[in-house]
């Protein structure tokens, strides 16, 4: 049923896209492969299974499209439903009539994939004047999330039942966010799992690399093309684990989306390009250097100074980085201070029955810690006759959090429908806390992560720097053994097979790109800014070329006068 519905909301029929999309891949791949072995006959089998199989893979691709972005909408909505349901509760705080609720439907725009879903309903109603209950069945039907359709079921049936949106918004608060927990702890642990099979990989990518990079001492064959293809499957192995661990892990990040840029994030963007310009040219003028004459005669032309000066021009780049991390903690600060702040402003108001503005203003003469300013700034706009929406967009946005800037919007949605100041904060407060304990374990877990990822690379750079330095002094060894008297026609061993530099830069290669996807992959998981990887990914640099340094000056003491 699924399947078909796919089919359907992409505005086509299966058989109408198979025959339009799917069968001319499907004659073009097999046009491909037939060309591919008639006009290139130098191919080796294995490659051109490989290409056979990326072709095939790439037709189930183009004729599974619909499915996957029907899929991936359904993902989307899924992680949005715990918000969906705190904004209806805060603004259905207070009873409001049914017309009014159905007209709120209709602008939920932020909320994108499930915005669209809930606005299903309200063209429903008002154009094609279905009831409530009947809409949101109809609507139930089509949806690509399973959540959602049994979600707006029970809003159907509760609405034929008599009860109130009010009524019904408030029981589903503790069903939704307990579905919501339960999915992304049982996602935690799956990561976790992860983890171990990741390094599992990559442990077992570098027992193949090292066979890989000795097995030419007996064939002949250049170690330095077989090093290049294990780089390549190496990276292909990073590059999809890192994919897994992102369509895995929950959409959300730390920093707001309201479109309106902060001070921290110029001085992110001022300090990447500075960086930037400043990796660019201190890299090139450590080459100008290394290429001199002084610089030869400092050994910098020697393949064991590369990873300290890949290190040394990279080294820049981690300034924005720490920036980025600094204003990360600010920000997960204030959300630790954001709930009590909520409940004091809902408390406040109602206990003295004042406005929340008036409210507002005695709250900033208190102490919230690095949210205060950003709560004097905001009764400062209030009080100047700024709209509140304009007033408390702009307040989530300098906090720089994407939570506190979707539950400010709930709250002046709610305050708009009329709602009761004290029940919308104590929810917003409530929910607020529950997601964010949700979130700390997330970013627990990006720390062990962090600590595994610097484990791993001083792994691999042992791995790979160890195997050049004992590639290079078997084949000086054998350079200089000659061939007994009446054997010259026996070949038993080789030795020509290395080209040390090139060498070192295929393994060179392979630890920055390692460090860069582990930056990465930390990055997701976090949540955090991208910019933010930058740190890890100099520090992992930085540790590879340490390493390099420990395995020559350890080779040089066990194996002295070679290499």
């Amino acid at each position: 049923m699924q399947f078909r519905t796919a089919y359907t909301t992409f505005g086509t029929t299966p058989g109408a896209y198979l025959l339009r999309f799917a069968l001319p891949a499907v004659l073009g791949a097999l046009a491909a492969i037939v060309l591919i072995a008639l006009y290139v006959p130098w191919i080796t089998l294995l490659i051109f299974v490989l290409l056979t199989g990326v072709i095939a893979i790439s037709v189930v691709f183009v004729a599974l499209y619909p499915v996957i972005v029907y899929q991936r909408k359904g993902r989307e909505i899924d992680e949005e439903m715990h918000l969906f349901i705190t904004r209806m509760g805060v603004i259905t705080s207070q009873e409001i009539p049914r017309m009014t609720f159905v007209e709120l439907l209709h602008g939920m725009e932020e909320y994108e994939v499930m915005g669209n879903e809930i606005a299903k309903i309200f063209h429903l109603v008002k154009t094609w004047r279905l009831t409530l209950s009947e809409a949101a069945r109809q609507v139930s039907e089509q949806t690509p999330s399973k959540l959602l359709a049994d979600f707006l079921e029970r809003f159907a049936f509760s609405i034929e039942g008599g009860q109130s949106e009010s009524e019904f918004f408030s029981n589903e608060q503790d069903v939704v966010l307990d579905q919501y927990a339960i999915r992304y702890e049982g996602v935690l642990r799956d990561m976790d799992l992860m983890k171990e099979i990741y390094v599992a990989m990559i442990i077992a990518a570098m027992f193949v690399i090292a066979i890989v990079a000795f097995l030419p001492i007996l064939t002949g064959r250049s170690v330095t093309s077989l090093m290049a293809l294990a780089l390549f499957l190496f990276t292909v192995i990073e590059i999809g684990f890192v994919y897994v661990a992102s369509a895995s892990l929950p959409m959300e990040s730390v920093w707001h989306k309201t479109g309106i840029k902060n001070d921290a994030e110029r001085r992110i963007q001022t300090a990447l390009v500075a960086a930037v310009v400043a990796t660019v040219a201190l890299s090139l003028a450590l080459i100008a250097f290394g290429l001199s004459d002084m610089g030869r005669g400092m050994g910098m032309w020697s393949y064991r100074s590369w990873p300290i000066i890949a290190a040394i021009g990279l080294t820049p780049l981690a300034y924005p980085g720490y920036i980025t991390q600094v204003e990360e903690d600010k920000i997960r600060r204030r959300d630790d201070n954001y709930p009590a702040f909520m409940r004091t402003l809902g408390s406040t108001a109602e206990a003295r029955s004042i406005a929340a503005t008036q409210a507002l203003r005695k709250l900033s003469m208190h102490n919230f810690g690095p949210l205060t300013a950003n709560i004097k700034a905001l009764s400062k706009r209030l009080s100047t006759g700024i709209d509140a929406r304009t007033s408390w967009r702009h307040f989530g946005a300098e906090t720089g959090s994407d939570l506190i800037s979707k539950f400010s919007d709930m709250y002046v949605e709610g305050f708009r429908a009329g709602g009761r100041s004290k029940g919308m904060t104590n929810l917003i407060s409530k929910n607020f806390v529950r997601i964010l304990g949700l979130r700390k374990k997330r970013y627990q877990s990006a720390g062990d992560l962090t600590g595994m990822l610097y484990g791993l690379m001083i792994a691999v750079a042992f791995a790979m720097y160890i195997t050049v330095e004992i590639l290079e002094r078997v084949q000086d060894i054998w350079a200089d053994l000659s061939t007994p008297v009446g054997f010259e026609s026996v070949t038993v061993l080789e030795y020509n097979f290395f080209n040390v530099n090139a060498m070192a830069i295929i393994i060179l290669i392979l630890v920055v790109v390692h460090a860069l996807i582990s930056a990465i992959l930390l990055s997701i998981l976090s949540g955090g800014h991208k910019v933010g990887s930058l740190v890890h990914f100099v520090a992992m640099v930085w540790t590879g070329a340490i390493v390099s340094v420990i395995v020559a000056m350890m080779m040089e003491t066990v194996m002295p006068g070679l290499g």
